[in-house]
């Protein structure tokens, strides 16, 4: 109950790398699965480069910064 957890593909939590998406639990009161991609916009266009900059950022102060 209220826990969240996101995963990449290869099972690695990386819920801490992006805490505005903890806010996701809040969308049903019962167990269930979420299914999608993370994708960051440049241009108008996905970036795959961006979200594995994101996942590999340490700094927490960083993270929140990038959250907006």
């Amino acid at each position: 109950k209220n826990k969240i957890t996101i995963k990449t593909r290869k099972g690695k939590d990386i819920k801490n790398k992006f805490p505005e998406l903890t806010a996701i639990k809040n969308i049903s009161n019962k167990k269930c699965i979420f299914d999608g991609e993370i994708i960051v916009e440049k241009n108008n266009r996905p970036s795959f480069d961006l979200v594995k900059q994101r996942i590999s950022i340490k700094d927490k102060i960083k993270i929140n910064k990038l959250k907006g």
